[in-house]
């Protein structure tokens, strides 16, 4: 019975401390725009100054959008705006629909939380 309890403790442990496994949340958005004839979506951010492109993912889900961040910018530079720009087909969006974005939004850099 030990051996059985401390086999899942084990795999429990572990299952929540592997790098693999990424805590994705919703990114407080400074700016989103669309632009049909170049089939892009740009996004603005607030950045430490280690924010990436790759640190986001779209959550695409019948006529709603939301950007996730799945990498936290945990550098110490002053807090500024960054814009990151997605094709269409990267983001899976269909230029031929209406989306509503479910981020919430700031007009103020210093009040998106960075992650």
């Amino acid at each position: 019975m030990k051996i059985f309890i401390s086999t899942i403790f084990a795999i429990l442990f572990f299952s929540f401390t592997l790098p693999g496994t990424v805590k994705k949340t919703t990114e407080t958005l400074i700016g989103f725009s669309m632009n049909d004839e170049k089939s892009e979506v740009t996004i603005t951010v607030a950045s430490n100054g280690c924010t990436q492109k790759t640190d986001f993912s779209f959550v695409i889900k019948t006529n709603t959008i939301t950007v996730m961040r799945s990498k936290p910018d945990q550098c110490k530079r002053l807090t500024e705006a960054v814009s990151f720009t997605y094709t269409f087909k990267e983001t899976g969006i269909d230029s031929h629909k209406q989306y509503k974005v479910l981020n919430p939004f700031t007009a103020n850099v210093f009040g998106a939380m960075v992650h």
